[in-house]
């Protein structure tokens, strides 16, 4: 299918399952207090934590060498096969040591030991969804696949409504309702990916051994994006509270809401990149140029609207004792408009498959948003946080930009002339 048609179809699928989950707010918001929201946000984030290093990014390993020119399609079952069985491998170690270990983990993400085994459990169940979402993509199935994931959201929807409305389980009702639905879809995940012949009973060594020098790199990746994604988080919690931790989770969901577009171009562009980049000439990077800049103009535009609506989306759908957090709405999208032009980018290196120099820059930046929240919030409050993502994001942007050009040049400010 071709990208123009591709797109589209990516982005209102998201765009659906997206407004699903804005649905969500509004029945969270009414009936979890701020204090219980920063909770639920402390479990949302140690899961986050959690799941790169039970997945081992084995999706990405998938993806790339599906667009190698020297990989065998015939032995794709194989590969996939192997790379599951290295995941789960990974998950009955994690749910061994999250068992044996539950009050240290408890206190250490600040979370109810009580739903510590959700943790690795809900990590293999995003394994399986996320491998036959990415088939799905890879494929070229976007229509299959907004179907799938807007079923998911669909249910994901129901389950925590009777949970949390209901049975009244507040924040509980919440991580039961992700559990159950995340259990269901990867059911129907694994059972056609056996269906397509996909998935075998059988591994092999060598694609092991691919696979893990692959995605071992890039668990630091994994955690540093997190890091920078997720870690002030936890600096509001320890240095603020739970109740403002709530507040600013509602805003951050809120301004990230622009990942819509994010996410729909990327999951129509990156098959499209790597199959370019596979046979690639003048002509080729021309158009993906072309392509680059069309997205970055329709992520500041998009931005703009979510910033003009933020105040409306406020006051018709949140609950008045989150409403003081609308300030860290814009600052918020601006910091994920950047993020958005730093996958402009990576993709280039993980085609490559510099996975040591992707770690080494993540981790560089996640390091420096460690020191950037401790010190904004220290002085400047819980926006100070918002302050810290917005830096982190424009670097990550920046020291990307750079890299990725000098490992795979590409005719950014040279439109007339030859690269």
């Amino acid at each position: 299918m071709k990208l123009s048609k591709s797109i589209p179809l990516y982005t209102v699928a998201n765009v659906i399952n997206k407004g699903l989950v804005f649905l969500l707010i509004p029945i969270l918001t009414k009936y979890i207090s701020p204090f219980e929201y920063g909770t639920l946000s402390l479990f949302t984030t140690s899961l986050l934590f959690i799941t790169p290093l039970i997945t081992l990014q084995i999706s990405s390993a998938i993806n790339v060498e599906y667009y190698k020119s020297h990989f065998d399609k015939e032995n794709f079952p194989l590969y996939l096969s192997s790379a599951i069985s290295i995941a789960f491998t990974s998950f009955v170690i994690f749910l061994i040591l999250s068992i044996s270990l539950k009050g240290i983990v408890s206190s250490s993400f600040e979370v109810p030991s009580y739903t510590i085994w959700f943790l690795p459990i809900i990590a293999l169940f995003t394994t399986w969804i996320e491998v036959f979402k990415n088939i799905l993509i890879v494929k070229k199935k976007p229509l299959n696949f907004g179907i799938f994931i807007i079923l998911f959201t669909i249910s994901d929807f129901a389950i925590t409504y009777y949970f949390l409305v209901d049975l009244e389980l507040s924040f509980y009702g919440r991580i039961l309702g992700i559990f159950y639905s995340k259990f269901l879809f990867s059911i129907i995940a694994i059972f056609y990916l056996i269906k397509d012949k996909l998935l075998i009973f059988k591994i092999e060594n060598k694609y092991i051994l691919d696979i893990l020098n692959y995605s071992l790199p890039l668990i630091p990746h994994s955690i540093g994006l997190i890091i920078i994604h997720s870690s002030d988080q936890f600096f509001i919690n320890n240095m603020i509270g739970k109740q403002e931790l709530g507040i600013y989770s509602v805003a951050y969901t809120i301004g990230a809401a622009i990942m819509l577009l994010d996410i729909s171009f990327n999951q129509a562009f990156t098959p499209y990149l790597f199959e370019q980049l596979s046979d690639i000439n003048h002509k080729k990077k021309m158009r993906i140029v072309m392509y680059s800049y069309i997205y970055a103009g329709c992520l500041i535009f998009i931005g703009i609207v979510l910033c003009f609506l933020a105040p409306y989306i406020y006051y018709y759908f949140i609950e008045q004792k989150y409403h003081s957090g609308i300030k860290y709405v814009p600052i918020i999208v601006c910091s994920y408009i950047f993020l958005g032009f730093y996958k402009i980018f990576t993709n280039y290196l993980f085609f490559l498959k510099k996975t040591k120099l992707i770690a080494a820059l993540t981790v560089i930046c996640a390091i420096i948003t460690l020191l950037l929240n401790y010190c904004l919030i220290s002085v400047y409050g819980t926006i100070g946080a918002a302050y810290a993502t917005f830096t982190a994001f424009l670097l990550f942007f920046i020291l990307y930009s750079i890299v990725a050009n000098k490992y795979y040049p590409m005719p950014w400010f040279s439109f007339n002339k030859r690269s």
